[in-house]
């Protein structure tokens, strides 16, 4: 660019700020005009209009709340500098939601030794890394609305997962390694293909309260899951059973384990 003509516009649009000002006499119309002040270089205060791309590290939240944050940015990949910021400051929460991310960043595993609840929901993810198997602490896990089909038997190896959703994904099968993670209080896996449950298994799982299997292609619910008596909440609408009936259905997850456990052969 030519300088000379850059000093010159913007010495004329202080010209004319000034012009206009003298002219109306009741108030600063100046400041209708852009402001000139702002330098090539400088990056552009946040605001309410600023881009989600354009936003900077949340060290206030990094640092105070123990929680990094990239949410709703649109984003491919998580920027390196949201990794290197909590080097030296160890966070307890990760939010990468909403984005459209389509693996699970490697750089995660840095986290394995404060991190416990990880957010990844509504983004392309296809497959959980094993380098997500490696975060020891973690209690809660959401991976809702991605197109996972299946889970690596590694995450076996969290053994504090109290919590996970995975609902909204393309699980044709339940995934079995959630049977050996004996620690799970609630998986939610509604809006999937699953077709089957293993009632035995589920038994085994004496922390399991809240089991939600709404919306996928159960044929049919094994009696023997009546047994399963830690549930607490069972939900199983929307999928085309025939039995329990709707009416069943409708009074409540108590009422479905009797249900269910007086149809048990003898």
């Amino acid at each position: 660019m030519d300088f000379s003509v850059c000093g010159t516009l913007q010495l004329s649009t202080r010209m004319f700020r000034a012009r206009l000002t003298a002219a109306c006499g009741v108030c600063d119309c100046s400041v209708f005009l852009p402001d000139d002040t702002t330098s090539p270089n400088e990056e552009p205060p946040v605001t309410a209009m600023t881009l989600p791309s354009e936003s900077r590290i949340n060290m206030h939240a990094i640092t105070t709340l123990k929680l990094l944050e990239f949410s709703e940015k649109q984003a491919a990949v998580i920027p390196d500098d949201m990794f290197n910021a909590v080097r030296s400051n160890p966070v307890t929460t990760v939010n990468f939601s909403k984005n459209q991310l389509t693996a699970i960043p490697p750089r995660i595993v840095e986290l394995k030794d404060s991190v416990c609840d990880v957010n990844f929901g509504f983004n392309k993810i296809s497959s959980v890394s094993l380098e997500l198997c490696t975060l020891h602490k973690l209690t809660h896990l959401d991976i809702r609305n991605n197109v996972l089909t299946s889970l690596p038997e590694e995450m076996e190896a969290l053994t504090r997962l109290q919590v996970i959703n995975l609902s909204f994904n393309r699980f044709k099968v339940f995934p079995s390694v959630l049977y050996r993670i004996l620690t799970l209080e609630t998986i939610l896996l509604s809006n999937n293909q699953v077709g089957s449950v293993d009632p035995l298994q589920l038994k085994k799982m004496e922390q399991l309260g809240t089991l939600d299997l709404q919306n996928n292609d159960l044929l049919q619910v094994p009696p023997e899951l009546g047994n399963c008596e830690t549930l607490r909440t069972l939900l199983l609408e929307g999928n085309p059973f025939r039995t329990p009936r709707a009416a069943i259905l409708a009074k409540g997850t108590a009422a479905v384990l009797e249900y269910l456990r007086s149809r048990i052969p003898t």
